[in-house]
């Protein structure tokens, strides 16, 4: 594509203007004028065509694959070849909804190689970057020459956990290796035998080898060190209230650092109308990339949850007792009396914590402020109504032995981890 530059229209205002008018007025001097008008046409074709010529034989390199980090600023590199014999050369992206960058237009000379734009990526993806623009002026600047380069370049922007409120303090217990975290109780793992000593408890005593040796043993336990914890995100249209899903995403992974700071083995699961992703659980720098490159896409559907083939998923691949934070909102009563329904599927093996978000609106009525007008009262009702729903639900979910809790907006991550080490702290699995 091509467009003039100001000193075409000039030389065309100067020249082919007055020529026109010479020629229809003196019919004498037409066949000059229209040799004239000839030579000015041949000369911008030909400065077009060189033109033209010379912007097909740049080259545009771009990397293959960049790892950014949500509103943090990253650099994406161009290499460009052949343009020696180009003047000025200006390059720009088409950057996809998501990414802004602060330098639209990059001006290039001929002794320069490298084109670096600074971008923002504003939501976590995966994007794709297919084509790089190149205008450059013609010869003899008649023409502005526009072409569109091809490249293949995949971005990936993951949540920045620096910037959630105990992000940097799990990074940093992450890089300088365990704490030291005091435990409450004697511990579920069974460690070695021993013989009886005065004050040992009777539920301690080991019978059967107590019997075989004719004298009292009894059985030493330790604290459990390593233990599994999943995480599990609801994908499905539950997760568009409110961009849970986006606050979701990151709390898993603040997840996965805390149980890594601990020792525990982290896994994940997201599932809406099926399973659509499972990492078991383990442990490490890898198996953390494994997790983060699970999930740092996910987005939520508008399809409803199916909570039967979720519990029959979970059933038959984790087989040892875990604790599993589902990351859900059961405000639907319809979908929180199939979840109720088929919970004890897990329950009865495994720890089970069922964690929401918080809304201002579902309150008791008689709570906050007084309502300003009649339809402030209205939205009271509604919310005290859908309030006295979950708390019943609660009520229900706890006979089965399952916890309700509420995450606070904004600082979801930190909640999540504090349930976690509640549960290491008590020695529940």
């Amino acid at each position: 594509m091509i467009s003039p530059r100001p000193l075409l229209i000039v030389l065309c205002a100067l020249l082919a203007v007055p020529t026109c008018a010479l020629a229809g007025l003196a019919p004498q001097w037409a066949q000059p004028c229209l040799l004239l008008l000839f030579l000015l046409a041949m000369v911008a074709a030909i400065d077009a065509a060189v033109g033209r010529q010379r912007l097909s034989r740049i080259d545009v390199t771009a990397p293959l694959f960049l790892k950014w980090f949500k509103a943090r600023p990253a650099q994406l590199a161009l290499g460009f070849t052949g343009i020696e014999q180009v003047s000025s050369l200006d390059a720009t992206l088409e950057l996809p909804s998501g990414l802004t960058t602060t330098t639209p237009v990059i001006a290039l000379s001929a002794n320069q190689i490298t084109a670096e734009f600074v971008c923002l990526p504003e939501q976590r993806g995966r994007y794709q970057l297919t084509r790089c623009y190149l205008r450059a002026s013609s010869p003899l600047h008649l023409w502005h020459i526009r072409a569109a380069k091809p490249i293949k370049t995949e971005i990936r922007v993951f949540p920045d956990l620096e910037h959630e409120p105990g992000g940097k303090l799990l990074l940093m217990k992450r890089i300088g290796g365990l704490r030291t975290q005091r435990a409450i109780g004697r511990g579920r793992e069974f460690e070695r035998l021993r013989d009886y000593a005065p004050g040992d408890s009777y539920d301690e005593i080991a019978w059967k080898a107590s019997a075989r040796r004719g004298r009292p043993i009894v059985r030493v336990f330790q604290v459990e060190r390593t233990q599994d914890v999943f995480a599990i995100i609801d994908s499905s249209r539950l997760g568009q209230r409110s961009g849970a899903v986006e606050q979701y995403v990151s709390a898993a992974l603040m997840l996965a650092l805390a149980a890594e700071n601990n020792g525990d083995n982290f896994g994940l699961l997201t599932f809406s109308d099926r399973v659509d992703h499972f990492v078991a659980p383990a442990r490490g720098k890898l198996h953390f990339a494994r997790c983060r490159d699970a999930i740092f896409d996910l987005k939520a559907s508008s399809v409803s949850p199916d909570f039967a083939e979720l519990f029959s998923f979970l059933q038959l691949r984790i087989r040892r007792r875990s604790l599993l934070l589902f990351l859900t909102d059961l405000a639907d009563p319809l979908l929180a009396e199939t979840f109720l329904r088929d919970v004890h599927l897990v329950s009865r093996r495994h720890i089970v914590l069922v964690n929401r978000l918080s809304d201002q609106d579902v309150r008791p009525l008689f709570s906050g402020q007084l309502p300003a007008n009649q339809d402030e009262i209205s939205a009271r009702l509604a919310g005290h109504l859908q309030w006295a729903t979950l708390k019943d639900l609660e009520r229900n979910l706890g006979r089965l032995g399952v916890g309700m809790s509420l995450l606070t907006p904004g600082s979801v991550g930190l909640d999540l981890v504090a349930k976690y080490n509640n549960v290491k702290r008590r020695q529940a699995l």
